[in-house]
């Protein structure tokens, strides 16, 4: 009985670890997969890696109703930095969409996003998607899974413990990092426009008969799309950097904030 007890604990706990992953990274967070999938498959993987990770049976000794509840905390708050990690480095792609979309007269173009079921502008949706697509295409997901995994052997079960310090200063330093990196996505497209804006101006002044705002938005779209359609090439390495970046990123935070 006493056995049972004991696994049951310890299956519990990876179940968690693994659930604050699923259920904060992009894609698998999706309300389109239901939440019996999502379970579905957290079970089936905490049972597939279950025989492998070591268990100290001393954590079981003496453990109180708070204590376990505050392992399941830590546990979930495990898998969630990997998740909040990810959404933020999917952002990025968001963001710089955001910004020059307005500019380019997309501010109130909005479509639903299938995944996240939020409202989000076309031209951030579109770079999400072809940002996901990288992120299936480079096997970037089972780096992810299997950083989660390992650290079952590197921070045992029952015995996490968060240096709260470097944690919140890890956050606030990659938002400011991938903010930084969003505003630097959205710069070659904003000087295009900004440079259609100084012609646009210099021909009002030149020929003051010219409807200059009604040729001024259908060009800048038609400039906008064909700039950004000469950049996908660099936009794919761009985003294979990012992602793999990401990747370390993940790593050198987990080290940083787990003790």
């Amino acid at each position: 009985m006493e056995f049972i007890y004991s696994e049951t604990i310890f299956y519990i706990l990876i179940f968690l670890r693994i659930s604050g992953l699923f259920f904060f990274t992009p894609f698998f967070s999706s309300k389109s997969i239901t939440i019996k999938i999502k379970l579905t498959l957290i079970f089936l993987i905490t049972l597939i890696i279950y025989p492998t990770i070591s268990k100290d049976i001393s954590i079981i000794n003496n453990l109180t109703f708070f204590k376990f509840n505050l392992m399941i905390i830590k546990e979930l708050f495990m898998g969630g930095i990997i998740g909040y990690f990810l959404m933020l480095l999917f952002s990025v792609v968001q963001t710089a969409a955001q910004i020059y979309s307005m500019d380019m007269g997309f501010g109130m173009v909005n479509v639903l996003d299938p995944i996240s079921q939020i409202q989000l502008p076309i031209l951030g949706q579109f770079k999400y998607l072809f940002m996901l697509t990288i992120f299936f295409i480079l096997g970037i997901h089972r780096k992810i899974l299997m950083i989660l995994i390992n650290s079952f052997h590197k921070f045992e079960l029952g015995k996490l413990n968060y240096n709260h310090a470097n944690l919140a200063q890890g956050i606030l330093e990659d938002f400011a990092y991938y903010f930084l990196i969003a505003i630097k996505l959205a710069l070659p497209v904003l000087g295009v426009l900004f440079l259609i804006d100084i012609v646009l101006g210099i021909m009002a002044k030149i020929a003051p008969q010219m409807n200059v705002f009604f040729i001024g938005m259908p060009l800048k779209i038609l400039v906008g799309f064909l700039f950004l359609i000469a950049f996908v090439p660099y936009m794919l390495d761009y985003f294979k950097y990012l992602l793999e970046d990401g990747y370390i990123k993940i790593i050198e935070l987990m080290g940083r904030v787990l003790m």
